[in-house]
């Protein structure tokens, strides 16, 4: 099992989903029960599956839950799309957080591989 509290990409999957929560709040109110809660679950859900897989035990499941998250970073990242296509949202905002949750993909890219290669190395 892994220390996922230290691990970088779940600090910042925390990171992400704190600032969705902020983002979702300037959306207006009939996007409550829509497109905010999407956004917020899938937010969560990026943190959630890091320390899930983590919990696993295994390198192969660890892997997969990394997966997971990133996909919940591509989804987060739509629905922001969405909302600036929708509302009048701040574009230079909602680009800082999909650049965060590139930049997110890419750091749980590279443990993925480094959890492939100590499976190989095994």
């Amino acid at each position: 099992m892994h220390d996922y509290q230290s691990l970088r990409v779940y600090q910042t999957g925390l990171d992400i989903a704190e600032e969705v929560y902020r983002f979702v709040d300037k959306l207006p109110p009939l996007e409550r029960y829509g497109l905010a809660q999407q956004m917020r679950r899938a937010s969560v859900s990026i943190p959630a599956n890091i320390a899930e897989g983590a919990g696993r035990g295994s390198p192969k499941d660890f892997a997969r839950f990394l997966r997971i998250a990133i996909g919940s970073a591509c989804e987060v990242e739509a629905h922001i799309d969405l909302a600036v296509r929708l509302h009048s949202i701040d574009r230079a905002e909602a680009g800082e957080i999909q650049d965060y949750l590139r930049s997110l993909i890419r750091q749980i890219n590279a443990l993925e591989r480094k959890l492939q290669d100590q499976q190989t190395s095994s």
